[in-house]
């Protein structure tokens, strides 16, 4: 079973963190945890979406790789370059970079509602509220258009690029600190 952000509901259910916790810190703990529902939740979305291209391209091997235009998208130019296999890559990566987010986002819940089903169900609604907040308060941007592969942020593509990182350290280390701080709480209310 992959880590998703279900994985922190099970460990406080079982109370599984306070024998890992007694052998190391908790930040190495919550860090570890971390960086196991990121990378496993971003995984999932980049594999499933270059398998996902593989077989359309197995089934339909006439199809074109680009219909239309595609001028002003994100990697444009790996496009225009005939490198579709880097662009397929890269967006299956802003994507999966969303889904880790995502995933975090349900870890984090799962520290305060232990039930599986509201964990599984409020990263996608805090997706849509994120969206909205950050369209009052950004104007012109909402949340997603960080991640969205058919939209570039900015100038050129490394601006666009290094905006999404940006956004995904912020958000990795936001949640990852209120779970830091929820982890310590719970260890001294026993």
């Amino acid at each position: 079973m992959l880590p998703y952000g279900d994985g922190m509901c099970q460990d406080v259910e079982c109370r599984f963190y306070q024998s890992l916790i007694i052998r190391g810190k908790t930040l190495y703990y919550v860090l570890s945890k971390a960086f196991t529902i990121f990378l496993s939740s971003g995984m999932v979305m980049v594999l499933g979406t270059v398998f996902y291209i593989l077989i359309i391209r197995i089934q339909y091997p006439e199809a074109p790789w680009s219909a239309g235009t595609y001028e002003g998208m994100a990697f444009d130019e790996f496009i225009s370059n005939g490198m579709y296999g880097v662009y397929i890559l890269l967006c299956g990566l802003k994507m999966g970079c969303l889904t880790g987010i995502l995933g975090m986002v349900g870890a984090v819940v799962s520290m305060y509602i232990a039930n599986r089903l509201m964990v599984f169900s409020l990263p996608i609604i805090s997706f849509y509220m994120l969206n909205w907040v950050s369209q009052i308060i950004f104007m012109p941007y909402k949340f997603y258009d960080a991640f969205d592969p058919l939209r570039e942020i900015g100038e050129t593509t490394l601006i666009s690029a290094l905006f999404s990182i940006a956004v995904i350290v912020c958000c990795f280390f936001i949640f990852t600190a209120i779970m830091n701080w929820q982890i310590k709480r719970r260890l001294s209310d026993g």
